[in-house]
């Protein structure tokens, strides 16, 4: 609470194209969909400060086993870009949105506070941008019990990636190593930053997420019995 002041503004453009075709027991729906994003900031800072154009195509194919419409296969790829929001550049620099804050002592016997820091706020530039998105991999059987029921198995994979972080990108770092780690043993190697930090929003930082599930359904529909 109270540590961003954003006054953002970003706009949007969409179009997709979608067809479908019958190929003997097989059914083929292929699709395409662009989008484009443009963000910055309405009042103070650069009004465009994260721009990305994608493309996301899609494709997905069912199987009549037995042709009659009672058994049947599906399979569906598809590439979803995130939608757009403002914590992907809410700490860009120019906007000065992130207000600066401060540590300090807290003394439970006077109630005051001391030896307070100075001042900080986070701020980064912008680095690479890949706009988030997650591949999605379906593979679904489907059965047909009488006119009412079906029971139906799904696979699913979706692997989450282009994940937005803020990295310092500064390198001037002195190595020192502990010996005797009193948790593990051995040595433990710790980096001291011998410079201040260069923060920088990127999508290009090897963040992800991976999520596989496995879907038992049973469907029953209203009947007249």
């Amino acid at each position: 609470f109270g540590e961003y002041n954003a006054q953002p503004k970003f706009n949007g453009l969409h179009a997709y194209v979608q067809d479908s075709m019958q190929i003997g027991r097989f059914a083929i729906n292929p699709g395409l969909r662009f989008g484009r994003y443009d963000g910055g900031w309405r009042v103070t800072g650069n009004s465009s400060v994260y721009k990305d154009t994608f493309v996301d195509p899609r494709l997905g194919v069912i199987w009549d086993i037995n042709g009659n419409a009672r058994s049947a296969l599906k399979a569906h790829w598809g590439r979803y870009h995130e939608k757009m929001f403002t914590y992907l550049f809410d700490r860009e620099a120019s906007g000065q949105a992130s207000i600066a804050d401060q540590d300090c002592f807290f003394d439970s016997e006077t109630g005051e506070y001391s030896d307070c820091d100075t001042p900080t706020a986070i701020r980064a530039g912008i680095g690479k941008i890949d706009h988030p998105y997650v591949d999605e991999l379906v593979l679904t059987y489907e059965q047909q019990f009488g006119n009412t029921m079906s029971l139906g198995v799904d696979l699913i994979d979706r692997r989450f990636r282009s994940i937005m972080a803020m990295v310092n990108v500064n390198q001037d770092y002195d190595k020192v190593v502990a010996v005797d780690n009193p948790i593990t043993g051995g040595t433990l190697p710790i980096y001291l930053l011998q410079s201040p930090p260069e923060f920088v929003l990127t999508t290009d930082n090897g963040a992800y997420r991976d999520y596989r599930s496995a879907v038992l359904r049973f469907e029953k529909r209203y009947s007249s019995h």
